[in-house]
């Protein structure tokens, strides 16, 4: 559904989404043809964001999505560019994170609060601006990263960092 006469649609909507078995309510705006999740009600320990509502694509988490929340591991769809301020705002039992590269706005003290994040799995696309930078510049804590390249024959080579 597009907006007519509109530059910017906003819509709100509210979703009970079952993914491998976890039913969670995602609360979102939709803006354009493009989906940013503002709430996650009652996050389970893990989370998998859906790729898509309404045909549109999960492009951003907004600011304080999954503040003071229980989880402890997050999986990002590709399509996700940005992370809200104060996303993960202490999370204080997140330990893995899993993502695409493409999160290039990382907001103001997306991960204050946040001791325990051990685990990065990453996947990055071969000629686009990568995360990784800003993502460890913001993880202070020691941790495992895993690289994954997204090839366009859809082999996954990997790079596995520890700390020796």
């Amino acid at each position: 559904m597009r907006c007519a006469n509109s530059r910017i649609c906003l819509l709100f909507f509210s979703n009970k989404l079952e993914y491998r078995g976890i039913t969670m309510k995602f609360i979102y705006t939709r803006i354009n043809d493009e989906i940013r999740i503002d709430q996650i009600e009652d996050p389970e320990a893990v989370i998998y964001v859906p790729e898509r509502f309404e045909d549109c694509p999960v492009t951003e988490l907004g600011s304080y999505v999954l503040a003071h929340s229980s989880v402890e591991e997050i999986h990002l769809p590709p399509y996700v560019r940005k992370i809200g301020a104060y996303g993960f705002y202490e999370c204080e039992q997140l330990k893995r994170i899993y993502c695409y590269s493409r999160v290039l706005d990382l907001g103001a003290g997306l991960f204050a609060g946040v001791p325990a994040v051990e685990y990065l799995d990453i996947t990055e696309f071969p000629g686009e601006r990568s995360c990784l930078k800003e993502m460890l510049t913001e993880l202070r804590q020691t941790l495992r990263v895993q690289i994954h390249c997204y090839c366009t024959r859809m082999r996954v080579q990997q790079r596995d960092f520890a700390d020796a």
